[in-house]
């Protein structure tokens, strides 16, 4: 397995299902089929969604490198400024 999508896996929903945005969330979340597993993951304005395996909680945003564009949890579209710790 790819050792990048272990770090940060695919954010997915059940096939059939639509994902729905909490509030404050102002992009259009849709998805797409993965073409490695068949898995229907999520997209942001058309972008995959990925998770850092190491984050426990709500509000978590650890793995992130330098210079990544990041959805918080709020909705926020930010540039990381401070580099993550495993590279790929």
């Amino acid at each position: 397995m790819n050792p990048c999508i272990t770090t940060w896996p695919a954010l997915t929903v059940p096939d059939g299902a639509t994902p729905t945005a909490g509030a404050g969330i102002n992009g259009e979340l849709g998805t797409i089929v993965r073409a490695d597993d068949g898995s229907t993951q999520v997209t942001y304005n058309g972008l995959p969604l990925y998770f850092f395996k190491n984050d426990a909680a709500p509000g978590d945003a650890n793995g992130v490198y330098q210079n990544w564009e990041v959805v918080a949890p709020s909705g926020t579209v930010r540039a990381s400024e401070t580099p993550g710790s495993v590279g790929y």
